[in-house]
């Protein structure tokens, strides 16, 4: 009758590495602006990580309005996980549109085993705890940003620089910006017309405090808008020779791709990201206009909350030409010589790289599963 018995609740680790986040004075994550102080630890991982410190906030647009939050982490100091390259910034993303979970890490993978694109984010799946509290299965990669390692353009910029192809820039075409409180027309995003439907594109870097005057932000800026309208005329009059100059075509090829595998509904008008670069490694990207790296494949295939399935590609034989796009993958379907590619390149490597892929994702499929 004296017997006392105390029951020490642990963390639920399945096979998964586990994140834990602890915010200061166990305050509330309820910024998408503002970061709220933290502490990080990473265990269960072969390469753990004890309280490092830094910020935590919300991210997305679309993706922030459901129950299951995903998040913005931003270190104190340069951090790498995962033995991923060193940085400040990480993603946490929710995947609250996908039940499968996959999504965004296949589409990830196939990004990796794609060697027309520099960079991609590299997936991981993890459990995480705020507070001590089980938040959820979570897709820990990085942040989409200019960085060494990852989207490799960040120059210094110098009162003599005048003509936009002096500058490395970032931008994406992304309609979330009409609901971004912060976005401001002619200074983060500016608005196409000519083809019908508005398309939004939104300037990711370099930003205004960049530059060394407003007027030379001005003038960058008018540029860039007249430089991504002459890319668009190129896309929509199939000008396969200009494409061959001006675009880096490897990327363009293997971004479609991996869209149509996934069958991805959301990049004819959003998270389709483009970046110029004259300091590249890789020749492929000098002074051409380069696709990716890829982003945003929680709605997409078939689930319950689209109610589409994936019809647009067949494994075995030819990408086919789909049914939803944007001008640049338009160009694709409907300029002969740029489809024939397609089609070499994915019979030649996609297909390939896809039977490789099936065992892993059985394998992250039983780690996930409880």
């Amino acid at each position: 009758g004296d017997l006392v018995i105390k029951a020490i609740a642990d963390y639920a680790t399945y096979e998964l590495p586990i994140i834990n986040i602890t915010t200061k004075n166990n305050g509330n994550i309820s910024s998408k602006i503002n970061y709220t102080e933290m502490t990080l630890s990473l265990i269960n991982a072969d390469e753990e990580l004890s309280n490092i410190a830094g910020g935590i906030r919300l991210r997305g647009n679309t993706t922030l309005t459901y129950v299951k939050k995903p998040y913005r982490i931003k270190f104190d100091k340069k951090q790498s996980l995962f033995g991923l390259q060193k940085a400040k910034s990480w993603v946490l993303l929710a995947e609250y549109l996908d039940p499968s979970a996959l999504h965004n890490y296949t589409a990830m993978a196939l990004g990796e085993m794609a060697d027309g694109m520099k960079f991609n984010a590299t997936a991981h799946k993890v459990n995480v705890y705020i507070n001590g509290q089980y938040d959820g299965l979570y897709t820990l990669c990085e942040q989409i940003q200019e960085n060494e390692g990852r989207i490799d353009i960040e120059q210094t910029i110098t009162p003599d620089m005048t003509d936009l192809r002096d500058f490395n820039f970032f931008f994406c075409l992304d309609e979330s910006v009409k609901s971004d409180v912060d976005a401001i027309e002619g200074e983060t995003y500016f608005v196409i017309k000519k083809y019908g439907t508005p398309m939004y594109f939104e300037l990711k870097y370099p930003e205004k405090s960049d530059f060394t005057s407003e007027a030379q932000f001005r003038s960058f800026f008018s540029q860039l808008s007249s430089y991504v309208e002459d890319m668009l005329d190129i896309a929509y009059t199939r000008n396969y020779t200009r494409m061959q100059e001006e675009f880096n075509l490897d990327s363009l090829i293997d971004y479609f791709i991996i869209d149509q595998i996934m069958g991805e509904r959301d990049h004819s008008k959003k998270s389709f990201n483009m970046y110029y670069t004259t300091t590249s490694s890789d020749e492929r990207e000098i002074g051409k206009l380069t696709f990716g790296p890829i982003w945003d494949y929680d709605w997409c295939l078939h689930t319950p909350w689209t109610g589409y399935p994936n019809l647009y590609y067949d494994l075995e034989t030819t990408v086919t030409k789909s049914a939803y796009s944007n001008w640049f993958f338009s160009a694709i379907r409907y300029t002969d010589e740029l489809y024939t590619r397609a089609k070499i390149r994915y019979q030649t490597h996609f297909y390939p790289a896809i039977q490789e892929l099936l065992p892993e994702l059985y394998a992250v499929t039983a780690k996930i599963s409880f």
